[in-house]
């Protein structure tokens, strides 16, 4: 995984926080950045493995299901 300060620093602009605290805080938020990206990477593989080990005839394309899976967990992801 790669993850860039000028894109950190893009992200959290286009985000609406102040250049002092990004400047400030920078460290912080490429380390937010990566546990992020952990956690969903961890999400995309937890759907994956279901969608391997599935006991059903016929599968539906795994970006299909990839796809459903994600925007369910993005409602709960909000509320959490």
């Amino acid at each position: 995984m790669k993850v860039t300060p000028r894109a950190v620093k893009d992200l959290s602009k286009n985000s609406g926080f102040p250049e002092e605290i990004i400047e400030r805080y920078l460290e912080q938020l490429i380390n937010m950045t990566f546990a992020v990206a952990k956690r969903e990477r961890k999400s995309c593989r937890t759907v994956v493995k279901k969608w391997m080990h599935s006991e059903s005839v016929i599968k539906p394309d795994i970006l299909t299901v990839l796809t459903e899976e994600l925007e369910n967990e993005d409602e709960l992801r909000d509320i959490i």
